[in-house]
């Protein structure tokens, strides 16, 4: 692989302080994560009736950078629970930035 480039390869990224609200995906195939939250999720943040298939369901959903006091969001339905790491195993993709002047 050329430097500077990596594969990832996580179904749903999630990024820190985000509020987001998914009801009835389903994540297949993945090569890493099927769901990957980076750090606590706002308030009001919901998974439901989440599907993994294709070797996702063994991947589940994994929240890094978070304890059990950090805020994760509410899961219901089919989804899975939410495992939550302080560590960080998972590299980020870095977004591209936007151009100076158009």
């Amino acid at each position: 692989m050329p430097v500077g480039l990596q594969t990832i390869g996580d179904g749903f990224v999630w990024h820190e302080n985000a509020s987001v609200q998914v009801q009835g995906l389903t994540l297949a195939g993945n090569a890493r994560t099927a769901m990957l939250i980076d750090g606590p999720v706002a308030t009001g943040s919901t998974i439901t009736d989440l599907t993994l298939e294709q070797g996702d369901e063994t991947m589940g959903i994994v929240q890094q950078r978070a304890n059990q006091l950090d805020q994760a969001p509410e899961v219901s339905g089919s989804t899975p629970a939410v495992s939550q790491t302080m560590d960080a195993p998972h590299d980020l993709a870095i977004a591209p930035l936007p151009p100076a002047a158009i």
